[in-house]
């Protein structure tokens, strides 16, 4: 039974039976369904392989559920890259009865963002394949899919340095450095060298991002001067000279936390 629909195995089974009966009749229906195994790659938080419940029309429970869709892939996989082109979404998916054929669709994801379009929303079957390729959104764009349920609702986010409350913050995935810093209490007034404000990014692939900022509070979002933050981005707010005169012997008192593993990976990225 394995690749067949149910109606192309009750044709099987006909088939199979009436070298037997004389015109065999068949009821065939799906008691319980397996957790479907999809594959998502390219451009989301955690690429791989993935189990979903499937929760097909059970005769026993009278309702009907359905089966998994694109958005809860890319949800189980922790949303989607700001990398992500959701104009061209491939899903590869197997052709019943055969080993080795399989056919490929593509959808819009942006369409069903911003118009409501379901029927980019693709049921998913066992064994398909899901591949966001990257693009290049701008900055308009990537607000809307950050406010949608392909992110997670939250992210945590790594702040250090010369604010008022450094360690780890908890903020809504569409929020920009700027919010950030203040989420954080804001910097710590002439302590802080607000044009030399850090930010340092893991990607997927295993590379990293370094860059530097100027933060200015009044300024809007945008990827040169103020960038959307992504779940695990770490921000290093710098001192001015003097403050770093007046720190140098309370440096080995410090206590060793996740902030220091996080200082750690700013001094390996810059000279410290």
């Amino acid at each position: 039974a394995e690749g067949l629909t149910i109606n192309q195995l009750k044709e099987k089974l006909k088939l199979t039976f009436s070298k037997q009966l004389i015109s065999p009749e068949l009821v065939i229906y799906l008691k319980e369904a397996k957790p479907l195994k999809i594959s998502i790659i390219g451009q989301v938080m955690r690429p791989g392989l993935y189990s979903l419940n499937s929760n097909l029309f059970n005769p026993d429970e009278k309702n009907q559920k359905g089966l998994p869709t694109i958005i809860d892939a890319i949800q189980k996989s922790g949303g989607i890259s700001e990398n992500a082109n959701l104009r061209d979404v491939k899903v590869k998916r197997k052709i019943p009865g055969s080993n080795d054929l399989y056919k490929t669709a593509n959808v819009n994801l942006y369409s069903m963002i911003m118009n409501g379009d379901q029927k980019q929303n693709l049921y998913l079957f066992d064994g398909d394949i899901i591949e966001i390729r990257k693009g290049n959104s701008e900055l308009n764009e990537l607000t809307s899919i950050y406010s949608s349920n392909l992110s997670p609702e939250e992210i945590d986010v790594f702040i250090v340095g010369e604010v008022v409350s450094p360690g780890k913050v908890t903020l809504p995935s569409n929020t920009a450095l700027s919010q950030a810093i203040l989420a954080a209490g804001g910097p710590t007034n002439w302590r802080t060298n607000k044009g030399n404000v850090e930010l340092v990014r893991l990607n997927s692939d295993g590379t990293i991002n370094f860059e530097k900022f100027k933060v200015d509070f009044s300024r809007r979002p945008s990827k040169q001067n103020n960038p959307i933050l992504r779940n695990g981005d770490s921000i290093r707010v710098r001192k001015n000279s003097a403050a770093k005169i007046d720190d140098s012997l309370s440096r080995v008192s410090s206590p060793v936390s996740k902030v220091v593993d996080i200082l750690t990976l700013f001094k390996l990225l810059n000279d410290g």
